[in-house]
């Protein structure tokens, strides 16, 4: 942390100071990798085949940005006559069918699916009905039933050839797939699963989609039955999707410039701590966040209030300021979506209207102006992670 030496005095006048923290905002699961289906001909083809029976889930967890949503297959598992398995997914829909219920008609909900943010989908089928869920609510029931057809097809992640041709794969990220022998999910509303669940006896494929960034080519299979995936194979034309950083891991800053008001030092992703000045009579301020993806979701509030969106390197709605110490969040990641690890931004404003003060002394995380009362402001900053691709 970055402080003036403790012995510094400094006449402020009709100046402010206020300090910048970085910090672990809080979550769960500290995300590190998704797969990235950049090609309708994207495909990682599934090692053996699943067996289901009366009841089935297929369910995932996708994430779509401006550059990459597109619908098509999640999952699917055909055999001619005999087997299609399958869920969908795009940004403004989501669907799914176990062949030979309801024959070959899918389950269909016109769904908007919100960019910049961690969504859960899963179709559910329990003997009698089938179902759709968005992150844990029904979007959709119909009557079904009779059981499952199975098939000698290979499953595939995106992409699949079947009937001739090639059927795409959705367009987007995905850090979760599992296909159960059983109904997980039902009622109007459900709780779901982190993507880091542990296997049961009724999994019959389990991905996690956490292998690390690079060259990786398999995908394990966290279900114990040995259904390896593979990129970019099953068929001829078959692409591979990527390994990538996990999108709310990738909303770093590499800048925030405040209006009024500098930075004093400058920006710098490695410090934890800024000290700048504003004229006190400020009453708001703007701050303009830049993210490393410039498709990142920005959020920025003020003492508390509620977060509201802000594009990366564009300035923020002005923030009231008042009397005293105010604090400004401003969050790499949707708070409300996913708990995976995020990158927000504290500003504490020690501001004494009409006050000129003098500040006797500096030293770290403590401001003490004469004659008025101590600010604490505290941070730390998290190990930062880079994907050019969100």
């Amino acid at each position: 942390m970055k402080t003036l030496p403790t012995a510094k005095r400094i006449f402020v006048g009709s100046l402010v100071v206020f300090a910048l923290t970085l910090l672990f905002g809080p979550g769960g699961r500290a995300c590190f990798a998704a797969v990235l289906f950049d090609d309708q001909t994207d495909t990682i083809s599934v090692n053996g085949d699943t067996t289901l029976s009366t009841a089935a889930t297929i369910e995932a967890r996708v994430f779509f940005t401006t550059n990459y949503a597109g619908e098509g297959f999640v999952f699917n598992e055909w055999t001619f006559s005999a087997e299609s398995k399958a869920l969908r997914a795009g940004p403004e829909s989501i669907s799914g069918h176990v062949f030979p219920v309801h024959g070959t008609d899918s389950i269909l909900a016109l769904q908007s699916v919100a960019s910049n943010q961690c969504h859960h989908v899963a179709y559910v089928y329990d003997g009698s009905e089938e179902r759709l869920y968005l992150d844990g609510v029904r979007i959709g029931a119909r009557a079904a039933s009779g059981s499952i057809g199975n098939g000698s097809g290979t499953p595939h992640i995106g992409a699949i050839f079947r009937d001739g041709t090639i059927n795409n794969s959705f367009i987007g990220y995905s850090d979760f797939l599992r296909v159960s022998d059983i109904a997980r999910y039902s009622g109007p509303i459900a709780a779901v699963p982190s993507p880091d669940v542990g296997t049961d006896a009724n999994t019959q494929l389990l991905y996690r989609f956490n292998e690390a960034p690079g060259s990786i080519t398999t995908v394990t299979d966290w279900s114990g039955n040995g259904h390896t995936g593979t990129l970019g194979t099953g068929f001829t034309g078959a692409t591979a999707p990527e390994f990538v950083p996990d999108p709310n891991a990738n909303a770093d800053l590499v800048s925030l410039v405040p209006s009024p008001g500098t930075l004093a030092s400058g920006f710098d992703p490695a410090t934890t701590s800024y000290i700048a000045s504003v004229p006190d009579t400020t009453t708001s301020m703007t701050v303009t966040p830049t993210a490393s993806n410039p498709t990142a979701t920005i959020q920025v509030r003020v003492n508390g209030g509620s977060f509201s969106a802000v594009g990366s390197g564009s300035a923020s709605a002005a923030l009231p300021l008042d009397p005293g110490v105010n604090t400004i969040d401003v969050n790499g990641g949707d708070p409300a979506a996913c708990a995976c690890a995020r990158v927000p931004l504290r500003a504490r404003l020690p501001r004494e209207r009409g006050s000129r003060g003098r500040l006797s002394s500096i030293r770290p995380g403590i401001f003490t102006s004469a004659p008025h009362s101590e600010h604490r402001a505290r941070g730390r900053k998290s190990a930062r992670r880079d994907d050019a691709t969100w």
